[in-house]
């Protein structure tokens, strides 16, 4: 009989530890829906350059990358690290310099960012 329970006991340790290191967690493609053409008001510091049609891109670099690319030389193409912290928005993981707000709460979806210290501003509706 002790040879039973130390027999089921070595069983339930064995299951426990074989599930507990299971690396097959799925991580969330938070790009999904936000990735597309943005069209809305753009302003430049430096050189003064402001526009109200101005057209972003925002495509996937990775299941939380984006890449922001402005449709003129005006403005600067960058990449930023996302997270969301809520159902309704994306934003950037650690917003320093760049601050990028995706907003889901209506539709359509808006972007609005401030790139190098707002030195870039831009605001849109996914299109």
């Amino acid at each position: 009989m002790k040879n039973i329970f130390q027999l089921l006991l070595l069983v339930t340790v064995i299951s426990l530890i074989n599930t507990s290191c299971n690396n097959n967690d799925v991580i969330p493609d938070l790009t999904d829906g936000i990735t597309g053409t943005y069209i809305g008001s753009m302003n430049v510091v430096s050189p003064s350059y402001q526009n109200t049609s101005y057209v972003v891109t925002v495509t996937k670099v990775s299941s939380t990358r984006v890449r922001i690319t402005p449709q003129g030389s005006e403005a600067s193409t960058w990449e930023q690290d996302i997270m969301k912290p809520s159902s309704t928005s994306v934003t950037c993981v650690v917003c320093t310099t760049n601050q990028l707000t995706f907003d889901m709460s209506h539709s359509p979806m808006t972007i609005a960012y401030n790139y190098n210290n707002s030195s870039e501003q831009f605001s849109g509706e996914k299109q």
